[in-house]
């Protein structure tokens, strides 16, 4: 029984760390979609990534595969897609 109640608290705390994990790229998807709102250009997104980073790049790159809105409403929605979005896709991949 009480090999039982560890395994479940051992993966209690492993959802929530994953769930932690796509909170925190959740919130840098909505950074960079919101960067690309604000006209930033790709060149200076991508300058922001370090050396040897594989996954940044590929948020600013689907970032920037999406359209540049003029109104305030098309961007925030935008940018709330993107990051809704984002939070799905690692929550539906751990």
């Amino acid at each position: 029984m009480k090999v039982l109640i560890l395994a479940a608290l051992l993966a209690t705390a492993a959802t929530a760390q994953a769930e932690d994990n796509c909170l925190i790229i959740e919130s840098y998807a909505r950074t960079v979609m919101d960067a690309r709102q604000g006209g930033i250009s790709l060149k200076d997104a991508m300058a922001t990534t370090e050396k040897g980073d594989k996954f940044t790049p590929k948020i600013i790159i689907a970032a920037y595969n999406k359209p540049h809105y003029i109104t305030k409403k098309m961007k925030q929605r935008t940018i709330n897609n993107f990051a809704d979005d984002t939070y799905l896709d690692c929550l539906t991949i751990k």
